[in-house]
């Protein structure tokens, strides 16, 4: 996962002009993305994937552009989008904010919070860093753990050096 994918799944948008919103990609209309909402309208019709919303909003209304639509379903979808943005004014500045937490800043703290919600925070994190040991040796472990040392398994795997086998 790329670090701005990352970014959109931890945020919601609040539209003003649409100009830092991703039209397909942020989660702006519904709290989720409209890729994901329109999944086949998306995948096999959108010419451009990475477009905003302003540039799909005209005076003429919404423009989505899209290949010759070739199913009744991508019709179908087509449809329910345009019918879902009918009404929506564009007007003020884009406002960001996280997800899953009460604040909307972006602290270091939220966002460690963030990255280590829902047991993604290392299994071992606990034994390593309430044990008795000193400090350095916990330091050791928890790089260790993570897979930080220059092993000659990890030297490998980064090309570093040619063979992973210990001389």
């Amino acid at each position: 996962m790329h670090l701005i994918d990352l970014y959109r799944a931890m945020t919601i948008v609040t539209v003003g002009k649409g100009k830092n919103t991703a039209f397909w990609l942020d989660s702006w209309l519904n709290k989720k993305p409209l890729a994901c909402q329109y999944s086949h309208l998306f995948f096999s019709h959108v010419v451009n994937k990475n477009v905003t919303v302003l540039d799909c909003r005209s005076d003429l209304g919404w423009q989505i552009r899209t290949r010759p639509l070739t199913s009744q379903r991508t019709e179908h979808e087509l449809l329910q989008l345009l019918n879902q943005l009918d009404g929506f004014q564009i007007d003020l500045e884009d406002a960001r904010e996280l997800r899953f937490r009460r604040t909307k800043e972006f602290t270091v703290k939220t966002i460690h919070f963030m990255l280590t919600f829902g047991g993604v925070l290392c299994p071992v994190a606990q034994d390593i860093w309430s044990s008795l040991a000193p400090k350095k040796c916990k330091i050791f472990t928890w790089q260790a753990a993570k897979g930080r040392l220059k092993t000659r398994d990890i030297l490998a795997k980064k090309n570093i050096i040619e063979n992973a086998l210990c001389p």
